[in-house]
């Protein structure tokens, strides 16, 4: 997605000066965006830690399951918005 925002920038430039973002500086962005979503996941286990839940099927099998919350559903949504600014980015 970072090289995909990099062309991005690159093709949107109206001047005739050289845009030069280096792979250096995407790496930097990446670091901010997995800090950004690893403090968030620490602050959400820290908060709210997922409970597990004894679901059972029509045949009597269990099964083990994290109950959802609105924590999973802000983060679809982050996720969905990433993915929304990646479609437009293309």
């Amino acid at each position: 997605m970072l090289k995909t925002w990099r062309i991005s920038v690159i093709f949107r430039v109206r001047s005739a000066k050289a845009v030069k973002i280096t792979d250096a500086y995407l790496l930097k962005r990446l670091g901010v965006l997995c800090g950004f979503v690893g403090i968030a996941l620490l602050v959400r286990t820290l908060v709210a830690p997922p409970v597990v839940i004894v679901g059972r099927t029509a045949d009597n099998l269990k099964a083990f399951l994290c109950k959802t919350d609105w924590w999973d559903h802000t983060f679809t949504s982050m996720e969905v918005l990433f993915l929304a600014w990646g479609v437009r980015l293309c």
